[in-house]
Parts: C-alpha cells; structure tokens; sequence
C-alpha cells in the first residue's frame, strides 16, 4: 500500500509483521508523521511481511515495526512504533 500526495519526494517504508495493536499504532503514527511534519510530496509505502516476507531483505529489517527513509544514496531507519516524534524526526534528519 503507497501513499503520496503526487508530488515527488522524499520515500518512506513501513515494515510491519500483521495488523497487531503496535502495527496500526506505528502505522497512524507514520502516516500523522508524514501528513503534519515532513516536505510536501513525502510518499509512505507500508509493507506486511506476513504477506511478503522476501521485502525484509531489501532493507535486513530485523524487527518490526521499521520505518525506512529511501533515497540519496542512504536509508536511515528507525524502529518501533513511532510515539516518539521528537526521536523519529531525528532519526529521519529533520
């Protein structure tokens, strides 16, 4: 599932294993992160490795949930559920 306001921009994936309690928590936190805080045109890309399993070697995602930052060479990644906006901003170097 993408989402994105059209215009292109930064690329974030969220790795989640199910739709548990801490997958739609990291899931709403993700997507009030890009839609309140992050340069228009940033797109979200949620990815289930319940039902695809072979995507978690793209990033070596070890634990879920993980939002990864794709792009300029580089991805930046940040595990959990996304509560802390202050860490998950920094973490993705805003």
């Amino acid at each position: 599932m993408s989402e994105s306001t059209g215009i292109a921009g930064p690329c974030l994936r969220l790795y989640i294993a199910g739709r548990t309690t801490l997958a739609n928590r990291a899931i709403a936190n993700a997507r009030a992160l890009v839609r309140d805080h992050l340069p228009e045109g940033t797109s979200l890309e949620i990815v289930d490795l319940e039902d695809d399993p072979i995507r978690a070697d793209e990033h070596r995602v070890l634990a879920t949930p993980m939002l990864v930052q794709i792009g300029d060479g580089r991805a930046r990644s940040i595990v959990g559920d996304l509560s802390d906006l202050t860490g998950a901003l920094s973490g993705l170097g805003y």
